[in-house]
């Protein structure tokens, strides 16, 4: 086989690939109930970031959340505010978040990253659901400080450059109906 024949193969074979599974939620998106959303939400966050986790040298406990329920609903096909954060029915505690938390935000610690302040900005995207299984994705960004400087409850006086990660999880459904974490996919970390 000559050079250009294997290449022209390989192409083909990388765009049969991603169309495959370049975005399998739209070919293996089941519809959830909100209440399912908010277990699958309520079980990731347990694994992602349980209170005694550290970012960036903060725990969760002392940063706190901030989820974007609207960007979640969204992604599991509920746009804009068709659904709202009680109706996820919530175990974890979590405050209200959107994307322009990360608006006066970059990596060169050019700006005061104050919307965010010591918060950690956390949503839920589906990767494919199904009604026994689910693979999502866990969004998380959050400032790097220095730790010297936190004081709980008191808006960060030094700029901080953004940080995140991204870490995508198996769950499956129980025959009660509840979702339970199975096992950690791969994962992604940038600054």
């Amino acid at each position: 086989m000559t050079m250009n024949k294997r290449a022209v193969l390989q192409y083909a074979l990388l765009v049969v690939c991603t169309s495959a599974f370049g975005h399998p939620v739209s070919a293996q998106q089941e519809r959830l109930h909100p209440a399912a959303i908010g277990q699958i939400v309520d079980e990731v966050l347990l694994r992602v970031l349980p209170p005694s986790e550290r970012l960036s040298r903060v725990t969760i406990a002392k940063r706190k959340l901030s989820f974007d329920h609207e960007r979640t609903a969204a992604a599991f096909g509920y746009p804009g505010a068709s659904i709202s954060v009680s109706d996820l029915r919530l175990r974890s505690a979590v405050g209200p978040g959107s994307r322009t938390m990360l608006s006066d935000c970059d990596q060169m610690r050019r700006q005061q990253c104050s919307l965010l302040g010591w918060r950690a900005y956390v949503w839920i995207e589906p990767v494919s659901v199904t009604k026994s299984q689910a693979v999502v994705r866990a969004h998380v960004s959050w400032t790097d400080r220095d730790p010297k400087t936190f004081e709980e409850r008191v808006p960060p006086k030094t700029r901080g450059f953004l940080v995140g990660m991204v870490r995508q999880l198996e769950l499956t459904r129980l025959p009660n109906g509840n979702w339970k974490f199975v096992k950690e996919g791969p994962a992604a970390a940038g600054g």
